[in-house]
């Protein structure tokens, strides 16, 4: 935002001390009554259950888990009103069968991490232990993306529900991403191979951070990899040392992808332009 600065120091603005007590298509109902229509909405929302807005119903179609008994507080219409907007799709069915799928494929490619060390059984998590860690699923393609809702007008991403080393690097490539999403220049997967991959990472950070990774989209030591897939989307380099022994050898860090931006609208100007010459030259 080049006029970010510009519009703080020129006073337009209004800050209204208050909580959300409802949101919608068209802006948001605050706990004291009043309404604020916007375009925009970004929540800045922090620790702890960022999406208590929402209704239990919503949130189970835009694949954000309950952090209070999933049962509790989800009426029968929330329900059904999920299961009618899902027209009878893949994603009609229960998810047991895909997150089980995914356990075995992820068992069967990465096979020492699914059965642990040896040497060290404190991992393994005691019974009644086990059955105190609350699981929640976030299904989310790319852990930005509702695989129902939003996904067909490209209307809402959820950034930041990702828990890597390295914070600030992950938004800056989330939001790139996301904005190229949200414009349409991003092409997306069909409804099964969003839904395998969906499946496959809840699978694969389940084994890799065992109880952490029952709750959360863990990635902590893993967010190069992370990145390398959606800088591949975005049509970008992944290797961004030079030369294969340099970027096999040196580290990674933020420095490394601090001109990503840039890179991503040159390449969009670029391609801009070839569609205009070809659309001229395609002119009679």
């Amino acid at each position: 935002m080049e006029d970010f600065w510009s519009t703080l120091r020129n006073g337009k603005l209004t800050i209204l001390r208050d909580n959300i007590d409802t949101a919608d298509s068209k802006g948001v109902k605050l706990a004291s009554g009043e309404r604020v229509d916007a375009d925009y909405v970004l929540y800045a929302t922090g620790w702890g259950d960022h999406f208590s807005f929402f209704s239990p119903g919503l949130k189970e179609e835009l694949g954000i888990p309950h952090y209070q008994n999933p049962s509790e507080g989800k009426s029968a219409a929330d329900v059904s009103a999920v299961k009618e907007k899902r027209g009878g799709g893949i994603l009609s069915d229960s998810w047991t069968l895909h997150d089980r799928a995914a356990d075995a494929l992820v068992a069967k490619k990465l096979p020492l991490l699914s059965a642990g060390p040896k040497d060290f059984k404190g991992w393994q998590l005691p019974a009644a232990r086990a059955k105190a860690v609350k699981v929640r699923r976030w299904r989310l393609y790319n852990r930005m993306v509702p695989l129902d809702s939003g996904m067909k007008d490209r209307s809402i991403v959820i950034l930041g529900q990702i828990h890597t080393t390295q914070t600030p690097t992950i938004a800056e490539i989330q939001g790139l991403w996301a904005a190229a999403y949200l414009l349409g220049d991003l092409e997306l997967p069909s409804e099964s191979e969003l839904v395998r991959e969906v499946a496959e990472w809840n699978a694969w950070t389940r084994k890799r951070y065992a109880s952490v990774g029952e709750r959360y989209p863990y990635a902590l030591f893993d967010w190069v990899p992370y990145l390398d897939r959606l800088l591949r989307d975005l049509n970008l380099k992944t290797k961004r040392h030079d030369g294969i022994l340099a970027d096999f050898f040196r580290p990674y860090g933020p420095h490394c992808y601090q001109n990503v931006v840039g890179e991503y609208m040159t390449a969009r100007k670029k391609d801009s332009e070839r569609e205009t010459v070809s659309s001229s030259s395609s002119l009679p």
